[in-house]
């Protein structure tokens, strides 16, 4: 049986003697399962147990190397964070900080703006 990577645009497939490893869905692992299927986003897909993510979507602390053996395994907790989108999956997460960002300094300037309307006031009230 064929095993290829379900990541969007991944074209990797297993192949004897390879250094790309094949993982698993975490099936057992709900919460976990869940943050796979968050990172993967693929809408109206559900993963069969066939289904497959390749060792290129995970970071190498991702990993755990046992001493005197040469093969790495997935950490407990590991879940999938590199991946190649096209422009309209990927988050725009810079662009919502900077709306706050822009929201509150917008906020802050009207304030600002009153305070000092409301001293040239009082300054002319004196005078």
């Amino acid at each position: 049986m064929v095993q290829y990577c379900v990541a969007y645009g991944c074209k990797n497939l297993h192949g004897k003697g390879g250094s790309i490893h094949f993982h698993s869905f975490p099936f057992k692992r709900p919460e976990i399962l869940q943050l796979w299927l968050t990172a993967i986003r693929r809408d109206n897909w559900t993963p069969s147990r066939t289904s497959r993510l390749c060792s290129e979507h995970f970071k190498e602390t991702d990993y755990l190397n046992r001493p005197g053996d040469s093969k790495t395994i997935l950490k407990f907790d590991a879940v999938p964070s590199i991946f190649n989108f096209p422009k309209h999956l990927q988050k725009n997460t810079v662009n919502r900080r900077m709306l706050v960002r822009s929201a509150i300094n917008d906020t802050e300037d009207q304030q600002q703006a009153g305070q000092s309307t409301m001293m040239d006031i009082d300054n002319e009230t004196h005078i």
